[in-house]
């Protein structure tokens, strides 16, 4: 055979997947004609795919040598840079293939994915766009692109993306994952769950519709249908330790010794990333608790904490905008009403987390199925997070503060023509008390009070992923501090405004309390106020969703004790920790 044979012969191999025997018949090509550009390049592209990347970067490397101004060569050599990490010498090759061919699709979808792993938003987008316009049916771009809009909270856009994704490549089940997931922040559950159904339609292994699957289940109640999916996803992923902490929050029982065991085994692998150590050391805590080894607890707490922060840092809100931007920024007397709002009638639950405002609520709830019940909107944080964060300046004299804030709430169906009366549990609310008061002059305000301890015990216990201030003992403590000065500030100057809903006496007196709160907020006091548990549209998807499915129970008060000796230190700065 000649080298003509072994070349055809490797070209059919190469397209059936052979990729060892197209490897064995390029190197015949090869050996007798070294400079076969062709045999050099296809060579680059299988050890590029099977990851051998320094193999793939000298076939590469010869290539262009031969063809110094192919810009797939300059293209393929970014990719297994990429691959390996190595972003800063891709890049150089991106651009390499870019100043060869301005119109390479692929090198400005290549760059923008590098811009994406650096969280360049901006300049990802760029090139995202320059791709899809040299090639509007690029699917990655497209995809890109997506993810940067639902990222930038530019919903509308990212969900027009997706679906004409989807038009492109009806198979396309990454697009039907990010549609659940968008539709599922919407509040839109069974249309997310149609999408997750999609895509195990597609692909029934798919462990992350599975796991999403799961925690819709979870927050509608049907914790039956939540632990199967939890346990197909791990079939397929056995050792992710974020699925199997949310599987034991449902079924306490896996935590056994064999559990134990794989934990400890898996965190000596070097390759386990910080997010699953993050949950892992979760797991471990929940052990030390059972034998009453606090001091462990904590420590394991600790570390979780501190892995997940690491890893999750750039996606959250940054801890400098809740521990001292909001805490500085004042509010009062700055807005002026300019819009008549009193047709309507909302009812604010603000606090510290993990203080029974999720009970509070479905107990308010229960009083009439008029009421409209937004559980965490996020709604006016949002409107400020954005300017704040973007050093925007904000005009308090402008009438559109309060006819945008209103107008997001009517997006949310929280406002309408039939019914003014709504529920917003944006715990973070307390910083925005004196612009609710003016926009909202009608509006009824529940604080949510705990022991600080409990509150913060249970929220160091458990993993409040959406927090960044959450995860550090002395952050908790700071944001707790905020929290207490802007309400006695509040009181001082607006008597009577505030109604404190103590979480202790509510549930050891659970009728008495319910009544004087129905009574605050103007609404009648029936019996299944007290059964809100039975609410067939209650929705959760809070960390308290499993508690607020049964009963009130009366919840030991001095289970938290035992932590207080690790808090002394920190009770000369801050009085009100007892």
């Amino acid at each position: 055979m000649n080298s003509q044979n072994f070349f055809e012969l490797a070209l059919e191999n190469q397209k059936n997947n052979n990729f060892g025997e197209a490897i064995k018949n390029y190197k015949k090509v090869l050996k007798t004609e070294p400079d076969h550009f062709i045999a050099l390049f296809n060579s680059g592209l299988i050890f590029s795919k099977s990851k051998k990347y320094k193999s793939a970067i000298k076939c590469f490397e010869r290539a262009v040598k031969i063809k110094p101004d192919n810009a797939n060569c300059y293209n393929n050599l970014g990719n297994a840079y990429k691959d390996q990490g190595k972003l800063k010498e891709s890049k150089i090759y991106y651009e390499k293939t870019i100043k060869i061919e301005p119109r390479h699709a692929n090198a400005h979808y290549n760059l923008g994915s590098l811009y994406f792993a650096k969280n360049n938003i901006p300049k990802a987008e760029e090139y995202y766009q320059i791709a899809i316009n040299l090639n509007p049916t690029h699917l990655n771009a497209l995809f890109g692109l997506g993810l940067i809009f639902n990222q930038k909270e530019e919903i509308e856009k990212s969900i027009e993306v997706f679906n004409k994704l989807i038009k492109i490549q009806p198979k396309d089940f990454r697009s039907y994952n990010n549609l659940g997931t968008i539709y599922e922040k919407l509040g839109n559950l069974e249309q997310a769950k149609n999408y997750y159904k999609k895509v195990l339609d597609l692909i029934p292994k798919h462990p992350g519709a599975h796991n999403n699957l799961a925690n819709i289940y979870v927050a509608e109640g049907k914790n039956e249908e939540a632990i199967e999916h939890y346990k197909e996803a791990l079939k397929f992923i056995p050792n992710n330790f974020a699925v199997v902490y949310h599987l034991s929050l449902l079924e306490p029982e896996i935590i056994d010794t064999n559990l134990k065991n794989n934990i400890k085994k898996n965190l000596k692998n070097k390759n386990i990333n910080k997010k699953n150590k993050s949950y892992a050391n979760f797991l471990l805590s929940k052990y030390e608790n059972r034998s009453k080894d606090y001091k462990k607890e904590i420590f394991y707490l600790d570390q979780a904490h501190q892995l997940y922060i690491d890893s999750e840092i750039k996606k959250l809100t940054p801890q400098k905008y809740w521990l001292k931007n909001l805490p500085e920024i004042n509010f009062l007397n700055n807005l002026k009403c300019k819009v008549d709002s009193s047709d309507i009638n909302p009812i604010f639950i603000f606090g510290l987390p993990r203080s029974g405002s999720t009970l509070i609520e479905n107990i308010i709830a229960s009083s009439s199925e008029d009421i409209l019940v937004g559980e965490e909107s996020d709604i006016i944080n949002s409107y400020f997070k954005e300017k704040i964060l973007k050093n925007k300046n904000i005009n308090f004299n402008d009438r559109d503060i309060q006819l945008d804030i209103i107008n997001a709430y009517k997006k949310k169906n929280l406002i309408k023509n039939n019914s003014s009366i709504f529920t917003d549990k944006s715990l973070e609310n307390f910083f925005f008390l004196d612009l609710i008061k003016i926009i909202f002059p009608n509006a009824k305000l529940i604080n949510c009070n705990r022991k600080p301890l409990s509150s913060l015990m249970s929220i160091f216990k458990n993993n409040l992923v959406n927090l960044s201030w959450s995860h550090n003992i002395n952050n908790i403590l700071k944001y707790f501090n905020s929290y207490y000065e802007k309400i006695d500030i509040f009181k001082n100057k607006n008597p009577n405004m505030i109604y404190d809903v103590h979480y202790e006496k509510l549930v050891h007196n659970p009728e008495i309390e319910t009544k004087k709160l129905l009574n605050f907020c103007g609404l009648e006091w029936k019996e299944k106020c007290l059964e809100f548990y039975k609410r067939k549209n209650l929705i959760s998807k809070t960390t308290s969703n499993i508690q607020v499915r049964r009963p009130i129970y009366k919840d030991s008060s001095d289970r938290y004790t035992p932590y207080m000796k690790f808090f002394l230190k920190y009770k000369k700065k801050y009085k009100w920790l007892i």
